[in-house]
């Protein structure tokens, strides 16, 4: 990996490193050393188990800061703060971002952070980890803040109340996808009002 990023590592516009795991924290450091700053748009982190708060940090204070696309999902030492800071670098161009199962707790810092990727389009989170009511204020944040969003799958322990289904519909006037993963009962009237959203 270390050779391919030192000879390739300026021409990659897309990096997939999903469930490689002979890798390390020093492998995040070259990555931001050595690929492009306006090259690499798309980055594919899932089921690392081997990259520690430490490489998050590498890849968050090198200047990459073109990424329009950022998969985490799975990522076994990913914690609150690394992820708030990867996405504080990355919230000027970031229009996709995934993270599931990493049992990061959804702390204020991560919702305004995520909220700052203003054009975010597509946004997939496990809110669960016991935080009640995380899933709906990060809802909350995403109406507020990300206006062209358009897909949000979002994986809730407790029913999200429809009032922040509807805040999400009207702040974000491109959503077409709203899916809690079958874990929400929609209201029927809410379904009538708004037939041309998917909500599943």
């Amino acid at each position: 990996m270390t050779t391919i990023l030192q000879t390739r590592g300026a021409s990659l516009t897309s990096l997939n490193m999903t469930n490689c795991n002979n890798i390390s924290d020093i492998t995040f450091l070259q990555i931001a050393s050595h690929c492009n700053t306006y090259n690499l748009k798309k980055l594919e982190f899932s089921c690392l188990n081997t990259i520690t708060p430490e490489g998050y940090r590498h890849l968050a204070t090198e200047p990459l800061q073109c990424i329009t696309s950022l998969n985490l999902d799975q990522m076994e030492h990913l914690d609150s703060d690394s992820l708030a800071g990867l996405l504080s670098k990355f919230s000027g161009h970031l229009r996709l971002l995934s993270i599931t199962e990493c049992n990061v707790p959804p702390t204020l810092q991560l919702q305004k952070a995520i909220a700052a990727c203003h054009l975010l389009e597509d946004f997939t989170l496990d809110g669960g980890h016991g935080h009640t009511n995380a899933p709906a204020r990060i809802l909350n944040e995403l109406a507020r803040h990300n206006p062209r969003l358009q897909e949000v799958t979002v994986r809730c322990r407790d029913a999200i109340p429809n009032e922040y289904i509807v805040q999400l519909i009207t702040g974000c006037k491109d959503i077409r996808v709203i899916d809690l993963l079958d874990q929400v009962e929609y209201d029927r009237k809410l379904r009538r009002t708004y037939p041309h959203i998917e909500l599943r």
